[in-house]
């Protein structure tokens, strides 16, 4: 049957229950109580009967309407219960497929992630291999491009950072090595940096994540003269008995590494941090520190000669055995002093101190001090080469 037909019988159906209940309402108090309504011009009696008789038709006939109603809403209150629980179950439903999409989405991100970082591995290996063989090139220009290279995988490759600066710091002991038979004292300083050097020592002090990863920067042994490092980072980096005369390190840092019988005379020191350096045994014959800090360095047996100290703090610093003829701790320009800080007359008279070495006159004027000049002067220069060889 069609809608159509459906709703011309409700309405065929509502509208003979309404003809029946006017009907009813009209024609039925004669024909139920009939015998006993007897006046019909509706004398007071008959029309209470009558009355009586409509009202009650018209209260059953609303209770009916309003059962129908409450069923109706009843209907429509379940049918909406079971519209919603539907609802519910398409919403968790959508909510699962979601989660399962976004599961594979994430997979898919992951496995996306694998392979580009696959794809890079490859890409940086295969830089990586290409670098190596320019810096083997025979051709200067060639090896330079091999160390800018290196130095960019360096920035680019997490993984490879260690590896890079163990290659470029071999590059370097292998370019310019200093031999044990050589005494550094005996070497002169190059015309010119080497530019090779240079590039490489300046990508290893420019390494990123310095306090992340454990570097190794070993550039023991080698010939570093007339190189800069102003600005670079070399914590904890090895340069034991390299020659660095003529080198350049303001503003460099040097904490904590090892300079034990290196070279470092005549060099300007300016603005450098050589906190809690080993200098044991070093040649820092005429170099001159200024603004720098030499905090708990190790300056045992070095060579300071005619070195000058000033406006650098010496805190803890260890100068046991250390030559200092000729060294300025001390100078006085129109009224303004500069001098090395922080340093205890118990620490400078554990150094070879002398008549030439010039100290603060609250210093020079202590005797524990005054006593260690006499004995150094009695006894002569009885360090001659105060950096001595391992």
């Amino acid at each position: 049957m069609s809608n159509e037909v459906k709703s011309l019988l409700r309405w065929v159906i509502a509208g003979g229950a309404a003809l029946a209940f006017i009907g009813a309402v009209i024609w039925g108090p004669w024909i139920v109580e009939g015998g006993h309504v007897r006046d019909r011009d509706l004398a007071p009696s008959a029309g209470i009967i009558v009355t009586g008789f409509r009202t009650a038709l018209i209260a059953v006939v609303a209770g009916v309407v309003a059962g129908l109603g409450l069923w109706y809403k009843d209907r429509e209150h379940r049918l909406a219960q079971r519209q919603f629980e539907h609802t519910q179950e398409q919403f968790k439903l959508a909510q699962e497929q979601f989660v399962h999409s976004q599961r594979q989405f994430e997979h898919a991100q992951e496995k996306d992630r694998e392979q580009g970082d696959i794809s890079r591995e490859g890409q940086v290996t295969e830089r990586y291999v290409e670098a190596i063989k320019l810096l083997g090139s025979e051709k200067a220009m060639e090896r330079l491009g091999g160390i800018h290279s290196l130095a960019r995988i360096m920035k680019d490759s997490e993984r490879d950072r260690c590896v890079v600066v163990d290659v470029l710091c071999s590059f370097v002991r292998l370019r310019m090595p200093v031999s044990p038979q050589q005494k550094l004292g005996d070497l002169v300083p190059e015309a010119q940096a080497d530019a090779q050097i240079q590039a490489a020592i300046t990508a290893i002090g420019r390494r990123p994540d310095v306090e992340k990863v454990p570097y190794s920067i070993d550039l023991s042994r080698v010939n570093l003269s007339r190189i800069s490092f102003d600005g670079l980072n070399f914590d904890s980096a090895d340069f034991s008995h390299s020659f660095m005369d003529g080198a350049s390190v303001a503003g460099a840092n040097f904490n904590n590494a090892r300079l034990i019988h290196a070279s470092l005379r005549g060099l300007y020191i300016e603005s450098t941090n050589l906190r809690g350096a080993a200098l044991t045994g070093a040649d820092l014959g005429g170099t001159t520190f200024w603004n720098s800090d030499l905090s708990n360095t190790l300056l045992v047996s070095a060579n300071l000669n005619d070195a000058r100290i000033v406006a650098t703090t010496m805190k803890d610093a260890r100068l046991f055995g250390a030559n200092l003829r000729g060294a300025i701790l001390f100078e006085e320009f129109y009224g303004m002093v500069e001098q090395a800080e922080r340093i205890s007359a118990d620490e400078i008279s554990e150094a070879f101190i002398y008549e030439t070495t010039r100290l603060s006159p609250d210093m020079a004027k202590a005797s524990k001090v005054r006593e260690r000049i006499a004995e150094c002067e009695a006894g002569g220069a009885t360090v001659q080469d105060a950096r001595g060889e391992d």
